[in-house]
């Protein structure tokens, strides 16, 4: 028989071959997870050469620096610093007039207030007004009674000639330094005479340490 051609391969060589890619995968990959970089406390570790810049990263529980190298840390956490002194307190107050719509007269009529001891403010409100029975022009402001300190008027909105019974909704804004206890308020005042309203007022005062 002719036997030229024939492969002499031997069946188990194909699962020999087999093994041994595995076995040097397997290698492979225990050394990938023993290579702690960085290393537990999450600092990496390098080799530096002075004289050519090279550096290089290490794994620093499996390998030194050589002689000529210098050795080089980052991400080093250092020891815990005193704590710091406390910050300056801050607080929120808040004042609604509810759903009641109160009778805004020629002069100015309070809708909503607040009451605040000495401090840094700043301030928001808003309130809806309108008249149910005739055209009207409307103006509120934020008022301080000055007994803190500081100007009358914080700011000033009004609004355009309102149809009957057309409402519109006024935004207020504001800061003060007050020296002691004072009176906020969301006061409006009418132009005309028939049945102009204020409601949905509410008016909010964030104290906080200093104003810029």
């Amino acid at each position: 028989m002719n036997l030229r051609g024939v492969s002499k391969y031997k069946p188990g060589a194909r699962l020999a071959a087999r093994l041994t890619v595995s076995f040097v995968a397997l290698v492979v990959a225990v050394g990938i997870v023993y290579a702690t970089i960085p290393d537990s406390l999450g600092v990496i570790h390098g080799c530096y050469v002075k004289s050519t810049g090279t550096l290089r990263v290490i794994d620093s529980s499996l390998s030194r620096c050589k002689a000529f190298e210098h050795p080089l840390k980052w991400s080093v956490i250092g020891p815990q610093g005193p704590p710091g002194p406390a910050g300056p307190g801050s607080a929120a107050f808040a004042a609604d007039s509810g759903f009641n719509p109160i009778f805004i007269g020629d002069e100015s009529t309070e809708i909503v207030s607040l009451n605040l001891g000495a401090g840094s403010y700043v301030f928001t409100g808003k309130v809806v007004v309108g008249d149910t029975t005739a055209s009207n022009v409307i103006i509120c402001s934020l008022f301080n009674d000055g007994m803190g300190g500081g100007p009358s008027i914080l700011d000033t909105s009004q609004t355009p000639t309102l149809a009957a019974a057309n409402f519109s909704t006024l935004p207020l804004v504001g800061s003060l330094t007050l020296t002691g206890n004072a009176t906020i308020s969301i006061t409006c005042a009418a132009q005309n005479a028939g049945s102009p309203l204020g409601q949905f007022a509410h008016l909010n005062a964030m104290q906080v340490a200093t104003l810029q």
